[in-house]
């Protein structure tokens, strides 16, 4: 796809891209899947680390455009309510210069409840970082954040094989992924791609999952500034995120962070 791009404003424009990307994604897995003959799982889980998934994803992101930065396990520093700063890490990131988009991802691999309360502790790591980051001139990895629409993205696989818990999951991952949210965000899209397991089509289907979480919109909150001659960025705003308005949040989190900055 090396097609011109221009500025993406429009969230379900953005949905759609990244609908693109995850198919692609998943053709991407489901080649190499079979070429390699690579079950999923083994009894020693020593196939398939998460990292195939950010790697793959970034890959497929990567080819939508020519502008576009994407890193691993980027570091970054965060309070999290501590007196001082401690590195962590975020799975991945892209930055579409030409879209004016950035995604923040964290991946997972499922097979019981717990992890998926992990990946929903990282979603809302993310969120709490927003508000740390979001600050001041906006400066973040050389980049002015204020310049560009983000969002969060979870990826995931499950093979429904393995347990009973496992296939019912991935049967109703658009009602799971409703603990993905909270409250600061709701899930613009869901996505899944059921695979066949290499030479084992009697032992369940592979799941690619993922969904897409908006998490700052410029435009909206460059009009806000505007508005309020507020100079000082969103995490002292109002409204942190101010495209909260799409659903009615802005009066809980305007609650939420007047709470926060007592």
């Amino acid at each position: 796809m090396n097609q011109t791009v221009m500025i993406m404003r429009d969230k379900e424009e953005v949905a759609k891209l990244i609908r693109e990307v995850f198919d692609a994604y998943c053709k991407s897995f489901d080649d190499s899947l079979n070429r390699l003959k690579i079950w999923p799982w083994t009894d020693k889980k020593t196939v398939i680390h998460e990292s195939n998934q950010i790697h793959r994803f970034l890959d497929a992101y990567q080819k939508t455009g020519s502008n576009i930065v994407t890193w691993m396990e980027l570091p970054v520093y965060q309070k999290n309510g501590a007196l001082e700063p401690k590195v962590t890490h975020i799975d991945a990131f892209i930055v579409d210069d030409d879209r004016k988009l950035i995604f923040f991802i964290e991946a997972k691999r499922f097979s019981r409840h717990s992890q998926v309360e992990s990946l929903k502790k990282d979603i809302y790591r993310l969120f709490k970082l927003s508000h740390e980051i979001y600050v001041g001139n906006g400066n973040f990895r050389g980049i002015n954040l204020f310049d560009y629409d983000a969002y969060v993205i979870p990826l995931a696989d499950v093979w429904d094989y393995r347990s009973k818990w496992c296939k019912e999951f991935a049967d109703n991952w658009e009602r799971e992924s409703y603990d993905l949210e909270g409250i600061y965000s709701y899930r613009l899209a869901t996505m899944k791609k059921s695979l066949t397991v290499p030479r084992e089509q009697e032992k369940g289907q592979y799941h690619l999952l993922a969904a897409l979480l908006p998490m700052f919109d410029s435009e909206e909150y460059n009009k806000e500034v505007e508005r309020t001659r507020h100079k000082s960025g969103p995490a002292s705003s109002p409204s942190i995120l101010v495209w909260s308005d799409d659903v009615g949040f802005e009066s809980l989190l305007a609650s939420v962070n007047k709470k926060e900055g007592r």
